[in-house]
């Protein structure tokens, strides 16, 4: 956190162009309504949409295994969970790398939809591949996915939001969108757990993952994204 402090206090303002970092239309200087972005942009409710069912059946996923694990004896349940994080963060840095390099060139439909497809299969992982055998492949997926939506997610919101000046209003919306499936996640996923069993929770947060696999394909307008997004340095 310290060094984070740091490298921000060193980053020149003046250099910072602002209409630019929030999608102002430069010819006009006109800041959009906030009620018309939403009106004239419904694209971003999908992504919102999309990216509340992702999460309702991702952010339980890690929880979950570890007290899966915790009920066995043959296992430290602190070396497996630090295990199952250390794993995800090692993949999700390439992917990033990668996913940035991709969208320059092709935009950002795609690297959302991969993402979103990874997630069914993590789940169906998890809940059939017995034992501790599931971890690695269920939390490279994780990587992936993460890696992937973590530059696909604001870069989709700025291309739909390009002119409106509203790019990291529309950003906190999605977030805070999505931000509800992740807190509706666990109590899910518990319930599932308590009443069947872990595996069928997993499938549980598998076949909402798949739902939004459904939503993106059938309602985001590819056009919107397929682009790459022009920035000006």
């Amino acid at each position: 956190a310290a060094l984070t402090i740091f490298l921000v206090l060193r980053i020149n303002p003046a250099e910072i162009d602002y209409e630019e970092a929030r999608g102002l239309d430069k010819t006009t200087h006109q800041t959009i309504n906030i009620a018309q972005v939403f009106r004239d942009h419904p694209m971003l409710m999908v992504v919102g949409l999309t990216l509340l069912l992702f999460h309702l059946g991702n952010a339980a996923m890690l929880p979950l295994l570890g007290q899966r694990v915790a009920t066995n004896e043959l296992m430290n349940p602190a070396v497996y969970t630090a295990g199952t994080v250390v794993i995800a963060q090692a993949t999700m840095i390439p992917m990033a790398l990668l996913a940035a390099w991709y969208s320059h060139k092709n935009g950002y439909w795609l690297l959302f939809l991969v993402a979103l497809l990874v997630l069914p299969v993590r789940g169906v992982l998890a809940g059939t591949v017995p034992g501790l055998w599931s971890v690695v492949p269920v939390q490279i997926l994780d990587g992936v996915g993460a890696g992937l939506l973590g530059v696909a997610t604001p870069g989709i919101v700025a291309q739909i939001l390009r002119g409106t000046g509203r790019v990291n209003m529309g950003l906190g919306a999605v977030m805070t969108i999505q931000g509800v499936g992740a807190a509706l996640s666990a109590s899910f996923a518990g319930v599932v757990a308590s009443w069947l069993s872990y595996e069928a929770a997993f499938l549980a947060l598998a076949g909402v993952a798949g739902i939004a696999v459904v939503v993106w394909l059938l309602c985001f307008d590819r056009g919107v994204s397929s682009s790459p997004l022009k920035v000006s340095v």
